[in-house]
């Protein structure tokens, strides 16, 4: 593994890591100022839309000239359906010189401006980076994204030049009204309706062999069209439970959406129950879980892996860069002898500062690198 996190702000931070067994080790304190990310500035805003003309999204990202990006992906984010934010879609920069990474892009006619949209960004710079989970794409698309900025960041980091990260704006031919759930169908007859994620769910590879992933498969119907869905995991494991947006792959057929999940042979879960959310084309969203009876996805795994992996040492060294932003150099040894940890699916690290300052990180990764001692996870 080979990841790059780079620290936002200046302060001096405690660490703590946080596995999905539960298991969790203190190291200690170290240095972290005069932060630099490379950026010179950054704006974006959505032109309002008229009878005629849709809404525009439009963004522009300047690095200093030293910096080397080689792509640059822009994602929407709003709060339409109230809590469980998430992202409506990612649109690839055009690099138009000078370091300079540009966005003008046709939303659709139907666009409901009443929300409040904000755009993160993602770079690619050099050979050091990870598959961030759920931002570029889905897991194991070959990309290594260097590093996501969210808006708020840009804000505190001072780069971001506008007033405030969130926009709005209006549009006569608006779509306001949000989709809704009607229904499960099976994965092989479209004509047979369940009202049970778990009788409409459709699961293979637990059939215990170990080169077989699992996969679970469940096909939902909106009361409209869908443009864009994504789901929020909810996984029980038999010790503790899982949690992360965007696991899921998902294929929109109109109204039916067909929502795939894909774990490792021995992962423990017990059951699944996903939050499906699925935008019509003015962005309105649905966020449908279903309760412990109609929304639950049972699983029974003969392969299971229910031993809690052994972090075993931490070595954490800082350095400066190019820029002069600063890096930690870290490298985890977990036991070796437990097999599970040769395919950690998570790794969470918390930086504390002196006033109780957090920054929160989930790594994630499924590029493995195959130099790597047994048990062995380094970057930076």
């Amino acid at each position: 593994m080979n990841i790059k996190l780079k620290l936002l702000l200046s302060l001096v931070f405690s660490i703590c890591f946080n596995f999905a067994s539960g298991n969790e080790l203190s190291a200690g304190e170290f240095n972290a100022t005069n932060m630099t990310e490379g950026v010179v500035s950054y704006s974006y805003d959505i032109t309002d839309g008229t009878e005629s003309v849709a809404p525009r999204l439009q963004a522009t990202l300047q690095f200093n000239e030293s910096a080397d990006i080689d792509e640059v992906i822009f994602i929407l984010r709003s709060n339409a359906g109230g809590s469980y934010l998430s992202r409506l879609a990612i649109f690839s920069a055009i690099d138009a010189g000078s370091n300079t990474w540009a966005l003008d892009e046709s939303l659709s006619d139907t666009s409901n401006g009443s929300y409040e949209y904000y755009l993160n960004f993602a770079y690619i710079s050099g050979e050091n980076g990870s598959d961030f989970n759920g931002i570029a794409g889905k897991p194991g698309d070959g990309k290594r994204w260097s590093n996501l900025i969210s808006a708020y960041a840009a804000q505190d980091a001072g780069f971001l030049n506008q007033a405030d990260p969130k926009v709005s704006f209006s549009n006569p031919r608006a779509d306001t009204e949000s989709p809704s759930f009607s229904h499960y169908l099976s994965l092989t007859d479209s004509s047979e309706i369940y009202h049970t994620a778990d009788e409409a769910a459709q699961i293979t590879g637990d059939d215990g062999d170990e080169s077989t992933p699992i996969v679970v498969k469940l096909k939902a119907v909106f009361s409209e069209p869908v443009v864009y869905a994504d789901d929020y995991t909810w996984a029980r494991t038999t010790t503790g439970n899982y949690t992360n947006y965007g696991e899921t792959s998902t294929h929109i057929d109109g109204k039916v959406v067909t929502y795939t999940w894909t774990f490792d042979s021995k992962t423990p879960i017990d059951y699944l129950h996903p939050r499906l959310m699925a935008y019509d084309s003015g962005w309105n969203r649905v966020a449908h879980r279903g309760s412990s009876r109609t929304g639950v996805i049972n699983i029974e795994n003969t392969l299971a892996d229910t031993s809690q992996p052994t972090l075993q040492s931490i070595s954490l060294i800082g350095r400066i860069g190019e820029n002069q932003e600063k890096y930690i150099d870290y490298a985890l040894q977990f036991d070796a002898s437990d097999v599970g940890t040769s395919n950690l699916r998570e790794i969470n690290i918390a930086f504390r500062g002196p006033s109780c300052d957090v920054i929160y990180t989930g790594l994630h990764d499924y590029n493995q690198d195959s130099d790597l001692e047994p048990g062995q996870y380094k970057g930076s």
